[in-house]
């Protein structure tokens, strides 16, 4: 995890990890300009996840164990369990929140700036939830023990979130990938001297828009076209489940929730988007997101996010298709009342897939799946 920001961590357990043999030394991921950036915090980590062979003994400043553990499974890869001693509680100052921070293979409890009406004394509260990638109404059963991190749903949490904007002053909530495993998170970077403002033309990554960039708080750079050129756009406001964005926008989110955009509304029947961009279901209805196929992109071709396919299509697993011979690939757009699907499928709401209601007005709009 990449460290840019100032907060405290605390481990608190880590996850089985399945291991299936030794990989190369990790190398630090480059910035977009094709750069590799070094940077220090004052972060404190006190155990990491286990790289430990059979009979191997690990340890850490909060435990150690003594591994010797045998293949469990016919294909030679085995079980690690590690030991990584007492579960410390939270320790943060009166003015910080205590949260769970969830890696690729285990918890840590970090110390966050608390969103705008969140009091820490009372984490179990809605204006804290949204210090959650993915906030949600407070659980019935969450604990108000000081001494524990905020649980966050969907398993997700980080060092900010981009409902919440809780960074401290003169700062901003940036979506970063850990191109090593790949995982996203939020990070909170210092903000340029200017920032432009949203609808003003900005600087930022080459590709898809995340990692740094110019743009104000609660901003960040998006490609408006197919020529390069960028601005500002807003990040989302309200909640997920009722977000809120200017007129004719729609709230899109990608990257598992890191990021979050109010984008110009679009057809995906007719994908009126400029060139470039591709119209994709966003939270709210479906929005213009930037073209990154590249040479795939086409019906039943491989992808892993909706800005990964070409215009009609949308990414789909599997397993709700006829035809696909990747972990997800990519299907049409369809229209629920008078459906043309491929290989026989059917024409269903991409909303419906996710059990939630379709938005007002776009409830004939469909991807073929298998029936």
């Amino acid at each position: 995890m990449a460290a840019m920001f100032d907060f405290k961590v605390f481990p608190v357990g880590v996850a089985l990890a399945l291991v299936t043999g030794c990989g190369s030394a990790p190398v630090a991921p480059a910035d977009s300009d094709g750069t590799t950036t070094t940077t220090t915090a004052t972060t404190t980590t006190t155990g990491t996840s286990p790289t430990s062979t059979v009979g191997e003994t690990t340890s850490s400043t909060t435990g150690s164990t003594s591994e010797s553990v045998d293949s469990s499974t016919s294909d030679g890869s085995y079980i690690i369990t590690p030991d990584l001693g007492p579960l410390p509680p939270c320790d943060c100052a009166e003015d910080e929140l205590c949260i769970y921070e969830i890696g690729i293979d285990s918890w840590f409890k970090i110390c966050v700036t608390p969103p705008a009406g969140c009091a820490p004394q009372q984490k179990c509260s809605a204006a804290c939830m949204q210090a959650c990638v993915h906030p949600t109404p407070p659980a019935a059963d969450c604990d108000s023990d000081p001494a524990e991190a905020l649980a966050c749903d969907y398993g997700s949490s980080s060092a900010c979130s981009p409902w919440g904007q809780n960074c401290p002053e003169g700062q901003k909530c940036v979506p970063i990938v850990d191109q090593m495993f790949p995982h996203w998170e939020l990070e909170c970077v210092p903000l340029a001297d200017p920032a432009p403002a949203v609808g003003e033309p900005c600087l930022g990554p080459a590709s898809s828009p995340t990692g740094k960039d110019d743009c104000a708080a609660g901003a960040l750079c998006w490609p408006i076209g197919g020529d390069g050129d960028k601005k500002c756009v807003a990040n989302c406001g309200g909640t997920p489940d009722d977000p809120e964005c200017g007129p004719d926008q729609v709230c899109a989110t990608l990257h598992e929730g890191t990021i979050t955009a109010c984008l110009s509304i679009c057809d995906p029947l007719v994908q009126d988007c400029p060139m470039g961009q591709v119209c994709s279901p966003g939270l709210d209805g479906f929005a213009c997101l930037p073209d990154t196929s590249g040479a795939d992109g086409d019906l039943s071709d491989a992808c892993s996010e909706d800005d990964r396919c070409d215009a009609g299509f949308h990414c789909l697993p599997s397993q709700q298709q006829s035809n696909c011979v990747h972990s997800s690939c990519c299907t049409p757009f369809c229209d629920v009342n008078a459906p043309d699907c491929p290989f026989g499928s059917a024409c269903v709401s991409p909303y419906s897939l996710d059990d939630t209601e379709p938005p007002p007005d776009w409830d004939h709009v469909g991807v073929c799946v298998k029936p």
